[in-house]
């Protein structure tokens, strides 16, 4: 409980300020299911994936998949 708890604070601080840790801007896209929240400067990442773990599991192995989906429009900006 105290876990999902954290995760859904993290997500709203990110949702409601866009800031990374580092002071920059996190940006957010979505692909209509997962949300991903992405600093350009420190690469640092976040993200709610709708309870589906293969998602969480090929970013987790592979963080530059993100960037992938972007590029391929499967990920798009939430704001422009």
């Amino acid at each position: 409980m105290l876990k999902q708890y954290l995760f859904i604070t993290v997500i709203n601080n990110l949702y409601m300020n866009n800031k990374c840790e580092c002071g920059s801007n996190m940006y957010e896209y979505t692909d209509g299911t997962h949300m991903i929240w992405l600093c350009y400067k420190c690469g640092r990442f976040e993200g709610a994936s709708g309870g589906d773990e293969d998602f969480i599991d090929c970013i987790t192995k592979d963080p530059l998949r993100i960037l992938e989906m972007i590029e391929d429009d499967i990920l798009i900006p939430v704001k422009l």
